[in-house]
């Protein structure tokens, strides 16, 4: 478990700082990064749902994400949209024609939108920034502190099918830090929206 532990701290700072500075500097450098999550959100989605077992689905889920993933990284935001909503068309299709799994265009949607929404949400300004400091905020204490409070008081599994290790107590931990670490950034940024921020991050 120390060994687990040392690994995660370790490869988390220096995610930490990568992700950091691409959010300061914006623009190119924080598309790429939005690029590359929507590509590993649907990586985990398709190997989880196991879309990625149908060979067909699968390819057409990898071609749908590298496409979004490029015109995110252009910054043709728009385009990104109208090829989100195709992709996701072209799977709905597929659950017709081919029998392929009812998870593979909620995947498609769901990496898809998060890598445009988090380029088209950072772009260049200061609300921008702002606004993916408060989400990286909110979910590193929910991952940090549901980690951490699983571990410390155990209980009733969340969802044992899917992820073994996690709890309903890591789960309300992780959400109560998520509120104060949300509520305590915003009230540097931006005093005087802390219920507002407070509600964000609970949601």
């Amino acid at each position: 478990m120390q060994q687990e532990l040392k690994l995660r701290i370790v490869s988390g700072l220096i995610l930490a700082v990568i992700v950091l500075a691409a959010t300061w500097y914006g623009g190119f450098a924080f598309r790429i990064l939005a690029a590359v999550i929507g590509l590993l959100i649907y990586y985990e989605w398709s190997t989880i749902t196991g879309v990625a077992r149908d060979w067909v689905a699968n390819a057409v889920g990898w071609i749908g994400q590298a496409a979004i993933a490029f015109l995110v990284l252009v910054g043709n935001f728009e385009f990104a949209a109208g090829m989100l909503a195709g992709v996701t068309a072209v799977g709905i299709a597929l659950i017709i024609l081919h029998g392929t799994s009812r998870w593979l265009p909620v995947g498609l949607f769901y990496a898809g939108a998060t890598g445009l929404a988090l380029a088209a949400i950072r772009s260049d300004d200061r609300p921008g920034l702002y606004a993916m400091l408060f989400v990286f905020a909110v979910v590193w204490a929910t991952d940090i502190l549901a980690y951490f409070v699983g571990r410390a008081l155990g209980g009733p599994k969340l969802a044992p099918s899917i992820s073994p290790g996690k709890t309903w107590s890591g789960a309300i931990g992780g959400a109560v830090s998520a509120v104060v670490a949300g509520v305590v950034l915003i009230h540097f940024l931006l005093p005087g929206t802390e219920i507002i921020a407070a509600v964000a991050a609970l949601v």
